[in-house]
């Protein structure tokens, strides 16, 4: 244990209680994202492992430079007062993946500051390696998530599809699905585990830091790892594929989950051995540091710059809530909604991964056929206050089912529907799936009917919303999809949507929650 002089412990105190508030502010905006997608859930470790490298790295650290920068504390205030207005634009768009950049870009920014201020260029280039590690926790950009998810999924889906039918079994694809005789592996059972995939692409990056090897060796390493998880989760897939080959789909569902965590787990151990045999008998060239030279006195970021950074910290969010107070719409009517269940209901599971993506609060998907033969599928979802931003419509007919396997037809006249107190406005589609016509009625709106936030579809939609001060409070969304078999047309299925909503969809208004002032 090195035990330093008083004048040195002072500056590392300061140094430390600066880099403290940072990254605990840096923990508390992504743990949300990590409990709400079980993709990231690994960012809880991320932190440890952070602390480990730095640990590890403590005793060869440098000698400080000896230079000082006078501007920098008024510099490193300057860009942390962006906090504020990044917490009022979370605080209309809580899932904007651009937004949660930012955020974290920018505390990994003033770390690298902090750490010139004690330590100049010296303690840059040897600390900042592993305080990058973290970003590895941040999710991914939506658009490039979802191309990389769609892409796996189709793509291990068509590996599958080939090797079964070179193995005699017969096997087609549609979209991410996989037809058998047996049954029909679902989306999630033909997706390729992705979640494992983002988990070892970090365990990769921490085995690069952690033996720190150079930058080339490092790129190959995370290549290394993409392609480890990669063709394990092919494996997974292609057993769940014989699993209902052989037992049907109960065998396979049996099996979906234990599959996936094992994956997980083998994939960073077949990993941490692989990198462990290259860096014995390949010995990549590592960044190697020599003994640590004799110590000048330290920097030190000023105590008026910790308190300062504190104090913003804790602003942002208290600016947040004062933005939204004056414009909060909750003393209005609220209108709020349930499905009424009947015997012939069949309740299905929601997929982790559509968990993942939605983010809702409370969801339901329901399946009934009718006497007549017609099949109903219902998707029912809420999102509660900072759940959701107003981006909730990213949960749409044409963006879900095209991957599905099903073919959108047309976009026909919207259905009104009077549900008591409240009036929704159903948009129509026209699908096929194997040429049988659907019908699919889909509505979205908020749980203060008196005041609808508008969707934001683009980052000047999104920026407008948190300019008017929108931000929704409590947002519904039901999709019902209509198989009314071969003879079906739109007519019939407008009034068997209308009487299943009927039936089945209760709307109920509710005294204001918060008295008006």
């Amino acid at each position: 244990m090195v035990v330093l002089p008083p004048r040195q412990s002072w500056p590392l105190l300061l140094t430390g209680t600066g880099l403290a508030l940072l990254w605990a502010h840096f923990i508390t905006v992504f743990a949300a994202e990590w409990a709400i997608d079980e993709q990231y859930s690994y960012g809880f470790i991320v932190p440890l492992c952070t602390a480990y490298l730095l640990y590890l790295r403590w005793p060869e650290r440098p000698s400080p430079d000896a230079s000082r920068t006078g501007w920098l504390p008024f510099v490193l205030l300057s860009l942390a007062l962006l906090f504020v207005p990044l917490a009022v634009i979370r605080g209309s768009n809580p899932e904007w993946r651009a937004a949660l950049w930012l955020e974290g870009l920018l505390v990994y920014g003033l770390s690298l500051l902090v750490l010139w201020r004690q330590g100049g260029w010296p303690w840059l280039r040897h600390f900042g390696p592993a305080l990058a590690l973290m970003l590895v926790a941040i999710p991914w950009p939506r658009d490039w998530e979802n191309t990389l998810v769609n892409g796996l999924m189709r793509g291990v889906a068509a590996v599958v599809v080939e090797i079964m039918n070179l193995m005699g079994h017969y096997a087609m694809q549609q979209g991410n699905l996989v037809f058998l005789r047996q049954g029909v592996i679902g989306v999630e059972e033909a997706c390729s585990g992705v979640r494992s995939l983002q988990s070892t692409l970090m365990a990769a990056v921490f085995l690069g830091l952690l033996f720190r090897w150079r930058f080339k060796p490092f790129l190959g390493l995370v290549l290394l790892g993409g392609i480890v998880s990669l063709g394990l989760n092919i494996l997974r897939t292609l057993t769940l594929t014989w699993l209902t080959v052989q037992d049907g789909p109960t065998g396979a569902k049996e099996w979906h989950d234990p599959l996936g965590q094992a994956v997980a787990l083998l994939s960073f151990a077949v990993l941490f051995a692989l990198t462990w045999l290259l860096h014995r008998w390949w010995r990549p060239q590592s960044r190697l540091h020599p003994p640590p030279a004799a110590r000048s006195t330290p920097g030190a970021l000023p105590l008026p710059a910790s308190v300062g950074l504190g104090a913003v910290l804790l602003l942002a969010p208290l600016v947040s809530a004062a933005w939204y107070h004056t414009v909060d719409h909750r003393h209005e009517v609220e209108v709020a909604a349930q499905v009424v269940e009947t015997v012939p209901f069949k309740q299905r599971e929601i997929p982790e991964r559509v968990q993942a993506l939605l983010r809702f609060s409370e969801g339901a998907h329901y399946v009934w056929t009718d006497v007549d033969g017609t099949r109903y599928t219902l998707f029912f979802f809420y999102w509660g206050e900072g759940q959701t931003s107003s981006h909730a419509g990213v949960h749409r007919p044409e963006v879900c089912l095209p991957s599905a396997g099903y073919k959108m037809v047309a976009e026909e006249a919207p259905l009104a529907w009077e549900g008591g107190p409240l009036t929704l406005e159903f948009e129509t589609f026209r699908f096929s799936f194997a040429q049988r016509p659907l019908f699919v009625f889909f509505s979205v709106w908020d749980e203060y009917p008196g005041h609808q936030v508008p969707i934001a579809n683009d980052w000047r939609d999104r920026l407008a919303n948190v300019w008017n001060r929108e931000r929704v409070q409590g947002r519904y969304s039901v999709e019902l999809i209509i198989e009314p078999g071969p003879q079906g047309d739109l007519a019939r299925a407008r009034q068997q949507a209308e009487g299943f909503l009927d039936r089945h969809l209760q709307l109920v208004s509710a005294a204001p929650s918060v008295a008006q002032p």
